[in-house]
Parts: C-alpha cells; structure tokens; sequence
C-alpha cells in the first residue's frame, strides 16, 4: 500500500505594497484569495483559501495606503485585523 503524500500546511499570503501609497482590495474569488492593485486591477498577490493561514498586507511610512476587504458576500471564514 502507498501512501498518498502529505497536504501542505497552510501558509500566509503576504504583499509588501511599494513606497509611495498604495489602494488594494482583497477579494475571495472562488476558492481563491486574491490582492489587487486598485489603480491598475493588476492581481499582486494570490493563494489558495484552503492553503492560506493569514493575510499580511504590509504598507510603507512613505504615503498613505488603503487595503479594502471585499466580501462580496462571501464569508473568509475566521478574520482578526492587526
């Protein structure tokens, strides 16, 4: 009998946004978790919910940045902002 590997464990899905300012979006796209950069739509980060322990979006001292949780009414499951 072989056995069936071993599922990784869940990592967190981490952006370092750039200096300057940023706006992004968080979103749960089917069974994914996505970041977007709202000025361009570009997906800047992106994981597997299954496979995600955290998010950690990190912004700069060097101008403002947003970060928006778009449910979408989806739930994320558990959510603790720090």
């Amino acid at each position: 009998m072989v056995a069936a590997p071993a599922a990784a464990a869940p990592t967190p899905l981490r952006y370092d946004a750039p200096e300057g300012g940023s706006a992004l979006t968080l979103t749960r796209v089917g069974t994914d978790l996505q970041v977007a950069d709202d000025a361009t739509g570009a997906v800047v980060a992106s994981g597997a919910l299954a496979g995600t322990s955290a998010v950690d979006v990190r912004g700069t001292d060097a101008g403002d940045d947003m970060l928006t949780v778009d449910l979408g009414g989806r739930r994320l499951h558990r959510a603790r902002v720090l």
